[in-house]
């Protein structure tokens, strides 16, 4: 055996127990034997408890057998008990199993022990098993009895040919019948209302002639003259002779029928009305575009169920009108991986329209892709008539679905739980695998300053005075987290008035009770917050031009007192400046007209206030019929934005013309070496020509020579006017204009235009340029003065040197997805700390500097959305970068 035999041995002879345990042991039978010889051991031994099996001598020195076999029998009588002794008469045999002995063996054939004690063994589990499920099974029945009540639905069976008929306790609750009434199909008709008796019949007839389910709503008239409302379901079935029986249900409405009364208007609703729902189902994985029908949806749709159904095929279903609110929640739910839940409509092929109700659950597959499964219902008769039942409907279902809500059942005795639903475990944290917890430990749970609030209000008066209990409290976890709690419970009380057990539910409000603090909060932060951010709101009728309401920041915001009243829109519209009043008023027209957003911005003359800018946003109001009643927005105060704004572009006026003077300053420092650079074109081009001439002077013209000669003129030529133009750019004083640019052409150009100057200083100039970057959108002007700024300051830390110097200039791509240019030199180097101080304005280690080349030059790529910095070389000279970002320069080129 997998765990040891725990046997209590009732014996004064320590050798028998011995001989006992060593026979079970030649078995291979572990046990752990303990060994009593008086009451009093009996009783300690027996109150604690974990034995599977006694073992008595029936003669003690201080007691015998039967007195042991009454207090085990007491104690524990699912635990088999076999007397062992060496005297045992037939008579005391017979008398120890009427007491509840499991057998009895004389030592003098202890051999029969093992096999008595296993089959005693064998026999205590299955009684503990069939008691298990005779309890599982009772408890079932009373949960379903329960439940079959609070529904207020009885189940019946019924069999035509015999008569024979099966009422629930709730069905002869329903008819009003004592439950010592047999059923029988003459006390169905007798309660059914005399206006509704051949309607009944008629069903019923038809239903045990052709074998047919029946579906009927109709009225009950009981012996107190008191009327209800049932609906009744039945199904048939056939037994193996084909003997047909029905079974069913049996809905008292009544209350919904009252509650409906005024929904109910006409005979053919109320038909409709008694039939099932038409819902299909739907499943919509999102990455594959996958989507699965049921049989009810393809029935919805009318579509064949050869056509596999797509989003495409749907969106041809749904209303024009419909269809872009469809998308947008579609693509609000899956950006955001939440449920979705819409109503629209469906455009037939015959012109006809359905009304739609469609709800989907998110959720991820074992991959992690997002997939939808949901229910779409064909509402289309009970749309308009059932409109605010339909409401109550949506908002109950929607609660139901984001509610956390545990089920219940404790024993009305003990009071310590007999069923928990694994919502309850997770909502108060405990272990389902420890089992139920105790009543203390869940006790233990309530917050300190509603533990006697529950105890009380709760659970004593609930099983003490058996009432209903509706109570909310707060639970502390063991990690600290408080939870707010709204418990329901009901109790089950017996035929003679006894409680049995005491069901419930449990929901968790925690959410709902953190968005009622926040609410409250938000709500006393609101007119603060307009009030700090200049933001007024209003509402004003279309009908009239009336406003309906206008914040404390907008009369703020407008100049307006508000004793004086809400102004008229004669009076608003006098505000608005004269020059913006046609475009302001336009903008609302064009809104009304269209029942459409509006977003204008505009000036207004406050009473005693200088010129304020407004930026204003409405959105309209529709009546459920599509009728534009209101609009509703707000007034933002943007005068300060708008200032900001206009400093803003005479700041960046100033940097263009501080970057002209600085380029026309560099050009001038340069004179000397733009001279030459454009006399070598001149001068070759001059060579050229006198070449060309020569070989047409010739005897005999060689005018292939002379071509080639032409060829090479035109190239200098050529080359003289790139020269020209690019200074002549430079000088040019022009707006700044974005347009796609090659940084690696920029970079030849500025080396054709600047290495007339290196190599004054016998400095060369090297790049190293990754093929295939992209272009950028940028000012190509302002990149060949950042360029021609970096290389000149190269050039100037080199003039000085002994040896001669390496100017090297690179581009590439980075890890960041930056575009990367380096000017490296191997001049002088960077002073420790002048890393960043060099980019100050003003500051310069050159005698004859300004001090603005480079901050101008930090200005430009930081308007490009990039950055410029300086490092210092581990070996001689220093190294300046600048980083311009693809993704932005690919934006503005879109």
């Amino acid at each position: 055996m997998r765990n040891p035999l725990r046997i209590l041995s009732v014996e004064d002879d320590p050798r028998d127990s011995k001989l006992i345990q060593d026979l079970f042991e030649t078995e291979d039978i572990v046990c752990e034997v303990t060994r009593v010889d008086t009451q009093a051991a009996l009783l300690a031994s027996l109150e604690q408890g974990g034995f599977d099996l006694i073992l008595a001598d029936y003669s003690l020195p201080s007691f015998d057998g039967i007195s042991a076999l009454k207090f085990a029998m007491k104690a524990c009588p699912d635990v088999p008990f076999i007397f062992v002794s060496g005297t045992l008469g037939e008579e005391v045999a017979t008398e120890a199993l009427k007491l509840g002995a499991t057998d009895y063996v004389l030592k003098t054939r202890i051999s029969r022990l093992v096999p008595s004690v296993l089959r005693a063994l064998r026999e205590a589990r299955e009684r503990a098993e069939r008691k298990q499920a005779d309890e599982k099974l009772r408890r079932g029945e009373a949960y379903l009895t329960e439940a079959q009540r609070l529904s207020h639905t009885g189940s019946f069976g019924c069999t035509p040919s015999t008569g024979e008929m099966f009422w629930s306790e709730e069905t002869f609750r329903i008819y009003g019948y004592d439950q010592s009434t047999v059923p029988t199909m003459e006390h169905v008709i007798q309660r059914v209302h005399p206006e509704d008796k051949p309607l009944v019949q008629e069903h019923m007839d038809r239903a045990a002639r052709e074998g047919q389910a029946c579906d009927i709503e109709c009225r009950l008239l009981l012996p107190d003259d008191s009327v209800k409302h049932v609906h009744i379901v039945a199904h048939p079935s056939k037994n193996e002779s084909g003997i047909i029986r029905f079974t069913g249900a049996v809905m008292d409405v009544t209350a919904a029928k009252q509650a409906e009364e005024n929904l109910r208007r006409s005979e053919a609703y109320s038909a409709e009305a008694q039939k099932l729902s038409h819902t299909g189902s739907f499943g919509w994985s999102v990455l594959s575009g996958g989507i699965y029908w049921s049989e009810e949806t393809y029935n919805i749709f009318e579509q064949d169920r050869a056509v596999k159904p797509t989003m495409e095929l749907i969106f041809q279903r749904i209303h024009p009108d419909d269809r872009d609110r469809v998308q947008r929640t579609l693509d609000h739910a899956i950006n955001e991986k939440t449920d979705f839940d819409i109503e629209h409509r469906l455009l037939m092929p015959d012109g006809s329209v359905k009304h739609l109700h469609s709800i989907a659950r998110a959720s991820k597959t074992s991959s992690g892709n997002l997939e939808y499964v949901g229910a779409v219902t064909d509402v289309t008769t009970t749309k308009r008539t059932e409109e605010t039942l339909r409401e109550r409907e949506a908002y109950l279902a929607e609660s139901q679905r984001l509610a956390h809500t545990g089920s219940w059942a404790l024993d009305g005795t003990t009071r310590e739980a007999r069923y928990w639903s694994e919502e309850m475990f997770r909502i108060f944290g405990f272990d389902p695998r420890q089992g139920f917890p105790r009543r203390d430990q869940w006790l233990q749970r309530m917050h300190p300053e509603d533990r006697d609030k529950v105890k009380q209000q709760a659970s004593d008066r609930m099983f003490l005075e058996k009432v209903d209990s509706d109570i909310e409290y707060r639970i502390v976890l063991p990690d600290g987290t408080v939870k707010h709690i709204h418990g329901l419970a009901h109790p089950a009380l017996s035929s003679n008035n006894e409680l049995v057990e005491v069901v419930g539910t449990v929901v968790d409000i925690t959410e709902r009770k953190t968005t009622e603090e926040a609410l409250r909060r938000s709500e006393s932060y609101l007119a603060q917050a307009q009030k700090l951010a200049h933001i007024g709101s209003w509402v004003w009728e279309v009908a009239g031009r009336s406003a309906l309401y206008l914040s404390d920041e907008w009369y703020r915001i407008y100049g307006v007192d508000p004793k004086d009243g809400m102004p008229t829109w004669e009076e608003r519209l006098e505000q608005v400046h004269p020059e913006d009043r046609a475009r302001w008023q336009s903008a609302i027209d064009q809104a009304i007209a269209d029942k459409s957003d509006y977003d204008v911005e505009f000036r207004i003359l406050p009473p005693r206030s200088t010129v304020r800018y407004i930026h204003s946003v409405g959105h309209p109001i529709l009546s459920p019929s599509g009728e534009l009643l209101q609009f509703v927005g707000v007034a933002m105060d943007v005068t300060e934005r708008k200032r900001s704004e206009e400093e803003h572009e005479r700041l960046s006026q100033a940097l263009a013309e501080l970057a002209h003077i600085n380029r026309v300053s560099m050009m001038g420092e340069m004179t000397a070496s733009l001279a030459h650079e454009i006399k070598q074109p001149i001068f070759a081009a001059s060579a050229d020509a006198e070449t060309c001439v020569r070989w047409l002077a010739r005897d005999q013209p060689d005018l292939v020579e002379a071509q080639e000669a032409a060829l090479r003129l035109m190239k200098d030529v050529s080359r003289a006017s790139d020269i020209i133009n690019r200074i002549v750019s430079l000088f040019k004083k022009e707006a700044p204009q974005r347009e796609s640019v090659d940084v690696n052409g920029v970079v030849q150009e500025m080396i054709t235009l600047l290495r007339s100057e290196a190599s004054r200083y016998s400095i060369s100039i090297h790049a190293e340029l990754t093929e295939g970057l992209p272009n950028i959108m940028a000012d190509r002007v302002a990149l060949q003065q950042v360029l021609m700024n970096l290389v000149l300051n190269a050039i100037e830390a080199m003039k000085e040197a002994s040896t001669p110097g390496k100017l090297t200039i690179t581009t590439r791509q980075d890890e960041n997805h930056q575009l990367l240019v380096s000017v490296t030199d191997t001049g002088v180097g960077l002073q420790q700390g002048q890393t960043e101080q060099i980019f100050t304005a003003f500051f310069t280690s050159k005698p004859q500097g300004t001090g603005m080349g480079l901050p101008i030059s930090r200005s430009i790529i930081e308007s490009h959305g990039g950055r410029l910095w300086a490092i210092s070389n581990s070996g001689p000279g220093a190294t300046f970068q600048f980083a311009l970002p693809l993704e932005a320069a690919a934006r503005q080129s879109a």
